[in-house]
């Protein structure tokens, strides 16, 4: 019988033990997670691909409740489809991870509260041990032995994401909907907006700016635990040119029937977009297979993160219930996973080609004398000086600020 421990139950652990249990199910499986709730709750793109990658075989005793969690995890998002994505949904990571999460414990997974620390926190009983704890895994360290410097990287975007609430009839806007906005910025720029959430009355949106190198650093320590917040953008040092493009996306969406903004609820970030890779993804280690997926192992930007790592975990779950020796597991998971990644990273490359080449035709087509799509001189100013929030936060001291004004 196999006994494994997968390192964080995040949708891609809670993915690749769900994948296993189905191809072995006398499988014994535990996963360790140190957080009793899954911490992040911002909208992603699932691609329908990527839904669709576990292998159900049909005799399995599982078969109903995984369509079921497949169908539920659809309702939660609107289709849409790009050149990029094929055909996806906008969904909270909170929701997927809920929905994996329930049908995992129904199907015999067992979730421990849990940090792990080291090699040392490993049962003996524990044949396979998969590290899916992101990107900071210390499954990682073990498969690398222990070297700190253990992933190859390469920034390719420097990005500020604004997250927010929004109430009522909310919009998503087609690329030429987009484009005598996108005319208007200093970066280029796009939004996500997820579906209606019936528990609290809104919508998630997600908007990224792609930013350049100074504005990106005068940001200072804008990160996921330390995110800026609305009466942020009103301070003197907040990036002029980034105050600019905030103002005018998010007037474009108020003209356009978008919802109302619920101003405390924005958080501002920023984070490199980068492709990276591990050194090596498995090895063995005490007779145990030791190996990492998802983040952990590699992740590449444009939405393939999160589609990519599912993608190889079911992969991986495939290759653990083949039978194979621990020695021919190590060498087919590290060379697929090296070829995996490397095709995933040449596709992210030729995205950011694409982007640059959209960004460069922008940038001249907004000085052409015989533009049709665009926006009046008079909305242009309008755009650019109007409180797109037509509201009002209080700072530390009581006093109260137009929100964005110039």
């Amino acid at each position: 019988m196999l006994k494994i421990l997968v390192v964080g139950a995040g949708p891609v652990g809670l993915w690749t033990a769900i994948q296993t249990k189905l191809m072995s199910p006398k499988a014994e499986i535990v996963i360790n997670e140190k957080y009793e709730e899954y911490k992040r709750s911002h909208p992603l793109r699932l691609e329908l691909s990527a839904l669709k990658s576990l292998q159900i075989p049909n005799n399995s005793e599982y078969k109903a409740q995984i369509e079921s969690m497949q169908n539920a995890i659809l309702a939660l998002g609107s289709p849409h489809w790009d050149a990029f994505s094929g055909k996806y949904i906008n969904i909270r990571t909170n929701d997927l991870e809920a929905n994996l999460k329930s049908v995992a414990q129904n199907i015999g997974i067992r979730i421990e509260k849990k940090e792990f620390e080291g090699i040392e926190d490993i049962p003996a009983e524990i044949q396979y041990v998969i590290g899916a704890d992101g990107a900071r895994s210390k499954v990682r360290k073990i498969v690398c032995n222990d070297e700190e410097d253990n992933t190859e990287r390469k920034t390719m975007k420097y990005v500020v994401e604004m997250k927010y609430e929004s109430y009522g009839v909310n919009v998503n806007h087609s690329v030429i909907q987009k484009y005598p906005t996108q005319k208007l910025l200093n970066f280029f720029t796009d939004d996500y907006v997820g579906k209606w959430n019936n528990d609290t009355g809104r919508y998630p949106v997600s908007i990224r700016f792609f930013v350049d190198k100074d504005t990106y650093d005068a940001l200072g320590d804008a990160n996921f635990k330390n995110s800026k917040r609305a009466i942020d953008i009103c301070k003197e040092q907040f990036p002029e040119k980034l105050k600019q493009d905030i103002r005018v996306w998010l007037n474009a969406r108020k003209d356009s029937g978008a919802s109302i903004t619920d101003v405390q609820s924005i958080k501002i970030t920023k984070l490199p977009l980068e492709a990276y890779c591990s050194k090596s993804f498995a090895k063995i280690q005490d007779n145990k297979f030791i190996c990492i997926a998802g983040d952990a192992a590699g992740a590449v930007p444009y939405f393939r993160a999160l589609n990519g790592g599912l993608e190889r975990g079911a992969k991986l779950g495939q290759m653990i219930a083949q039978g194979q020796s621990m020695e021919q597991l190590e060498s087919n998971y590290n060379s697929k996973m090296s070829y995996w990644l490397k095709i995933e990273i040449i596709k992210a490359i030729l995205k950011d080609l694409l982007i640059n080449i959209w960004t460069f035709f922008i940038s001249i087509s907004s000085y052409v004398p015989w533009q049709v799509n665009k926006w009046s001189q008079k909305d242009k100013e309008r755009l650019k000086n109007e409180d797109p929030f037509q509201a009002y936060v209080l700072n530390a001291n009581n006093h109260s600020h137009p929100l964005l004004s110039v």
